[in-house]
């Protein structure tokens, strides 16, 4: 295989932060993407971006500690939950914007940016949330661990009703 027929890896964009990236997660069927890291001082950072015109636009930022995992819910994917460095849980809803897309100045269809909500946080530990993960099969039921040595198996209610 010569080197035009090998498959490419090009980089089309590139940002540099003033933190450092732990994880980035795309949000399913969009342009958007969410990083999560810590900055120098040890406070974290979550911050959703969106891919208009080649350039990265930065969406909301949230999280005061660092966020550990990001688990979207198996049922629905609009509604996931953060686990932070503080102890902390995020339930949030991506909201679909009216409308999916729209031509820009010069006539080419571009995505258009949704919202992010916070729906509920609960602080359950005043040490990092290490784990985190949805049951596959019961809507609501999550397991998490936390440095201070506990699992804590939980229930998210009314989540037919969001």
């Amino acid at each position: 295989m010569s080197a035009f027929e090998k498959p490419q890896i090009i980089a089309h964009i590139q940002k540099g932060f003033n933190y450092t990236v732990f994880d980035c997660k795309w949000v399913p069927c969009s342009a958007k993407f969410v990083t999560m890291g810590n900055f120098a001082r040890g406070t974290g950072v979550i911050q959703l971006y969106e891919i208009q015109h080649g350039d990265l636009k930065l969406l909301r930022e949230a999280h005061k500690s660092t966020v550990w995992q990001v688990r979207h819910l198996p049922q629905n994917r609009e509604l996931f939950l953060t686990a932070g460095g503080a102890g902390g849980l995020h339930l949030w809803k991506y909201e679909y914007p009216i409308q999916r897309s729209k031509k820009d100045s010069e006539g080419i269809e571009m995505g258009v940016a949704g919202s992010v909500s916070l729906l509920q946080n609960v602080t359950l530990s005043t040490q990092p949330i290490s784990s985190l993960d949805w049951s596959p099969d019961k809507r609501g039921l999550c397991v998490c661990s936390s440095f201070d040595q506990t699992v804590r198996v939980l229930i998210v209610t009314k989540l037919n009703k969001i």
